[in-house]
């Protein structure tokens, strides 16, 4: 009987030996099956990526044609000043003091705290090519400069400064608060931005001459 169970013990242990040997082999088969599979879907997520790079560059390709024909065209059937004017008309450029334009050199404010808003917007339909649209902007598509760099504010007031960016225009509000009577803001606008603002001045003044103690 000792004899016997000592057989069982051993033809279990062989038969354990070999059923571990075979999920051994399945479990490597199985690694290496998911290494191909990994491979083969990396290689196809890079090719899929090289494709899309490669239809990418040529519908930019096409389209920097399209508007190099289209800007061609354009300046042969036009004349130098007729596309200045149509680029500049595309922009438009405005100057408040609380919702206030400023029509003369200078603005009566009766609040203590101003809101000044400059704004350059951009018409959402694109008539132009992008090239000679942004050659319409007060800084001429100059990536370097910014619109809101053509005023200076003269105060020795201390302002908040915010900046929104929108697809189709940017805000630049300029905050001062808890003003008194007789505070004087100037303004030094450059040639440019003056004349996008229809202004015949450079210089302009926001003037507190009274304090409405209700708005």
């Amino acid at each position: 009987m000792h004899r016997k169970e000592k057989r069982i013990v051993i033809a279990l242990s062989i038969l354990l030996a070999v059923v571990l040997g075979i999920a051994v082999k399945f479990y490597i088969d199985y690694k290496a099956a998911d290494k191909r599979a990994i491979h083969v879907s990396n290689s196809y997520v890079d090719k899929n990526k090289e494709l899309s790079n490669k239809i990418e560059a040529v519908d930019k390709r096409i389209n920097e044609l399209n508007e190099r024909y289209y800007e061609d065209k354009l300046s042969k059937l036009l004349g130098a000043e007729q596309i200045i004017s149509l680029q500049k008309a595309q922009w438009k450029y405005s100057l408040k003091a609380n919702e206030t334009p400023f029509t003369e050199n200078h603005i009566y404010i009766h609040s203590r705290d101003i809101v000044l808003t400059l704004t350059e917007s951009q018409k959402e339909e694109k008539v132009l090519p992008i090239s000679m649209h942004k050659k319409g902007s007060l800084v001429s598509g100059d990536d370097k400069d910014n619109f809101y760099d053509h005023m200076i504010i003269k105060s020795d007031i201390p302002f908040e400064k915010k900046v929104q960016i929108y697809n189709n225009y940017t805000n630049v509000f300029y905050s001062f608060k808890n003003l008194s009577v007789g505070t004087v803001i100037t303004l030094v606008l450059s040639e440019p931005l003056k004349d996008r603002l229809n202004l015949h001045f450079d210089r302009l003044e926001i003037i507190v001459d009274k304090i409405d103690e209700n708005s």
